[in-house]
């Protein structure tokens, strides 16, 4: 997933934030341990990451998780409108988070 001039992605159980723009040897911003994602989204200063049966929210300044969101199933489809969250997952139930 990439917002602006930053990359965020997965690999080698890491989550990271590349900054695109920086030299080579500061592109890294963060990197977090982390379970392989099923979804991925950046929304404002947010990481929105599906998990099976929980989706995670990550802050995009330093990758420290803000909050857990409890879904049922596997959450493939995420979705952020209205200051909700919307997630979808592989067993058809749809949820949606707010303030």
């Amino acid at each position: 997933t990439v917002a602006g001039s930053i990359a965020y992605l997965h690999s080698r159980d890491q989550l990271r934030a590349i900054d695109l723009g920086a030299m080579p040897e500061t592109r890294e911003l963060w990197s977090v341990s982390h379970p392989a994602p099923a979804e991925l989204i950046a929304a404002g200063s947010h990481l929105i990451v599906g998990l099976h049966d929980k989706v995670v929210v990550i802050d995009t300044t330093n990758g420290g998780t803000l909050a857990t969101l409890k879904v049922v199933g596997t959450a493939h489809g995420l979705a952020v409108a209205g200051c909700r969250l919307f997630v979808s997952t592989k067993r058809g139930t749809i949820h949606a988070f707010g303030p």
